[in-house]
């Protein structure tokens, strides 16, 4: 039968490569000393590549001895009564009056609004502005209007940090400006390795002994189960049907599924009906709710990401650095040590993934 447990979510990742193959890593929190900043964005709960990769960033700005603040900008009242949000968080700003503030979530609804007041709070204030964008897609999106409006705002930006190849390449497509301070860089931040005991505590029983019964252990995530186009964005059908062609070769692989939350409420009953057609569900363990998925890339013997879109995802970043064989589609740039599969081919993946257990 298919398991849904409690499960674990993305955590973050080490290096990426630029448009010219270079690498590049985390920098933009690097050397910031003695500030009062101001952290716009999700953290935790719920966990997700965004949300912990700020939860971390805070962390080290702690360290270097900066008052940090934080402010939710995905809250519930946001979208019914944005004028009460805009006068809440503009009242926090002028409260605290920061050094720097950190925006990460240009990529949500109403956006435009509060990037003028942030705009406007700035000429007052004189605090620097930095924009982390982390959303490859939201661009492709939105109006001609919206786009206009942005780049408006992006005139007012001091820093623009680009996460990934691809979100940069979402700039130049829409012929956004980008000020000379602009960076590409990866979201990885190490995780700290003391909480590793407390959260494998967290990991439901079933799921130890579904990893203590099943070997090789294949893990892929996801935010959710989401389509694009139609087709499934994170590859989870993919997924399975590799699991039913390792069943001659590798009667006792497991494929462990972690997901964020549901989502799709249809098509997770879609991907129910197919596991059972396969005849995997004995071998399918699916984890849903929010629980770091760190300490289980160091347990698994392989980690797979057969997205048909992508950005600069931290799961795959993670698992190299643990040391985990990683298979990814080459939809995008993938760091050093991916072994890259053509993406949507399914013949392709499955001699990637017999290739890397063979080297297990």
């Amino acid at each position: 039968m298919i398991h849904r447990e409690n499960s674990p979510v993305h955590s973050q990742a080490q290096y990426q490569f630029g448009p010219d193959g270079s690498q590049f890593s985390h920098r933009y929190s690097d050397g910031v000393h003695h500030k009062r900043i101001a952290i716009l964005g999700p953290c935790p709960p719920p966990l997700g590549g965004i949300s912990v990769h700020i939860q971390r960033v805070m962390h080290k700005f702690q360290q270097q001895n900066n008052k940090v603040y934080h402010f939710s900008t995905v809250v519930e009242y946001r979208y019914r009564y944005l004028l009460v949000y805009l006068i809440h968080l503009a009242g926090w700003l002028v409260y605290r009056r920061p050094d720097q503030v950190y925006y990460h979530t240009s990529y949500v609804s109403n956006t435009l609004p509060e990037m003028r007041m942030l705009a406007l709070l700035k000429r007052i204030f004189k605090y620097e502005l930095i924009l982390v964008d982390h959303d490859c897609r939201y661009l492709y999106t939105r109006s001609s209007r919206f786009i206009k409006r942005y780049n408006t705002f992006m005139h007012q930006v001091d820093i623009l940090v680009l996460i990934g190849s691809v979100t940069q390449q979402s700039y130049k497509d829409k012929q956004l400006h980008m000020p000379l301070s602009t960076t590409m860089e990866a979201a990885f931040l190490p995780p700290n390795s003391a909480t590793e005991p407390q959260i494998l505590k967290t990991y439901p029983s079933s799921l130890h002994a579904f990893m203590f019964n099943h070997e090789p252990l294949i893990l892929a995530n996801a935010y959710q189960l989401s389509l694009l186009n139609g087709k499934d964005l994170y590859g989870v059908d993919v997924c399975l049907y590799m699991l039913a062609a390792l069943s001659a070769s590798h009667p006792r692989s497991g494929f462990i599924l972690a997901l964020a939350q549901i989502g799709d409420e249809d098509y997770f009953r879609q991907i129910c009906f197919l596991a059972h057609k396969l005849q995997v569900t004995e071998r399918l363990y699916i984890l849903t709710q929010q629980k770091e998925l760190w300490p289980l890339l160091k347990k698994v013997d392989l980690f797979v990401r057969p997205t048909l879109s992508d950005g600069a995802s931290v799961s795959v970043q993670e698992a190299l650095y643990f040391g985990t064989p990683t298979i990814a589609s080459d939809v995008c740039l993938r760091p050093q040590g991916t072994v890259l599969f053509s993406t949507g081919n399914m013949q392709d993946f499955m001699s990637k993934v017999r290739g890397c257990l063979r080297k297990e």
